[in-house]
């Protein structure tokens, strides 16, 4: 499983029931990471993350039925099981953050009944956010295609980060225009806490901030 697919299914925001992990940190965790979200039927080539917050039924879904907390609770075992393996921890820690997923999970599912009340406008945004997102992922799919198996992996995060940060200036304009300020804010907030914590030090044009001026800075291990 390459890391790329890993950060496919991190931006990935319609999490599906959590599969059993090993209750040892397994070799190959980066396909018990997809395991944890085994299910999911929205990709970065169909929207991803941010087609699923514009989506009521999802929204409710994910909420009411608990998938977001199983899911969660699968990625913390998992993280459990690995305490005593820094590299793959330190790998974990720049693809997902627990704790911010857990404060994405509660901020959306506590505002479920407001989000449901303006369902009308979130279907008005939902076309436009869409068009917007496919643009973003088919540039991404194609400087992802362009690296080459030797590419540096940070190469392929800056990539998989443009994306991020293209999805969430999607779901800003035409939220802006279909929907209350406070509907804004909350999809906007729970989307960003499930982004790569990796993806905190980039810009919208991938270049690293904070100090770090090079891509060499930042040290990824596959």
């Amino acid at each position: 499983m390459k890391t790329t697919d890993i950060l496919y299914s991190c931006f990935l925001v319609g999490l599906i029931l959590a599969t059993c992990i090993q209750a040892e940190c397994p070799e190959n965790y980066q396909d018990d990471i997809e395991k944890c979200m085994a299910g999911v039927t929205i990709t970065p080539q169909m929207g991803g993350a941010v087609t699923s917050l514009t989506d009521v039924d999802e929204i409710k879904r994910l909420c009411v039925q608990g998938i977001w907390q199983k899911t969660i609770q699968c990625l913390s075992d998992m993280y459990h099981h690995c305490k005593d393996n820094p590299t793959i921890l330190n790998n974990m820690d720049k693809l997902f953050s627990i704790a911010r997923w857990q404060e994405g999970a509660e901020l959306l599912c506590k505002n479920v009944n407001k989000i449901v009340y303006q369902k009308k406008c979130l279907s008005i945004a939902r076309d436009d956010v869409m068009e917007c997102t496919l643009r973003y992922a088919n540039t991404f799919s194609s400087g992802i295609q362009s690296l080459t198996p030797n590419s540096p992996v940070i190469y392929k995060l800056l990539e998989a980060c443009r994306f991020a940060e293209g999805s969430l200036e999607c779901m800003s304009e035409p939220l802006s225009r279909s929907c209350p300020p406070q509907i804004k804010h909350i999809l906007l907030s729970t989307m960003s806490r499930f982004l790569p914590p990796i993806c905190d030090h980039v810009d919208k044009y991938g270049r690293f901030i904070q100090g770090q001026s090079r891509t060499e800075d930042v040290e990824v291990t596959d």
